[in-house]
């Protein structure tokens, strides 16, 4: 299968990550409300990052199905670093801080993107 238990481990990982940046910015004493919506979005689609690579990997899919959670994951680690940038931009956060978290995302990314050619080259 595709999504291993070493991509289930990496996701856990960027979830914990989006959970302590959604903490810090939420403890910040003039939170404005974008950054409060940016940290809202970020918890949400990192839960369901983890829900949809843990259903990919409890479950016995096809290639198909494998290929279509790899997209899904894609789709989300996007949104995630848009809602990093968005908190850098609204001064939530140090730029230092989502810079290494944004660095983690993409390692996260192109690990994603990996299984996403296997899946590809093994379709065609």
């Amino acid at each position: 299968m595709l999504a291993s238990r070493t991509l289930y481990q990496r996701t856990l990982n960027i979830c914990e990550l989006t959970e302590k940046v959604s903490q810090a910015s939420a403890c910040q004493p003039r939170l404005k409300s974008f950054s409060l919506e940016l940290s809202n979005h970020l918890i949400s689609d990192s839960i369901l990052l983890k829900s949809s690579i843990h259903n990919a990997l409890s479950k016995d899919l096809s290639f198909h199905g494998q290929g279509k959670v790899v997209q899904f994951a894609l789709i989300l680690v996007r949104n995630l670093q848009y809602y990093l940038k968005g908190l850098e931009y609204d001064a939530s956060l140090p730029s230092d801080y989502t810079k290494a978290i944004l660095d983690e995302l993409r390692k996260y990314q192109r690990y994603l993107s990996m299984n996403h050619k296997k899946w590809s080259s093994l379709i065609n």
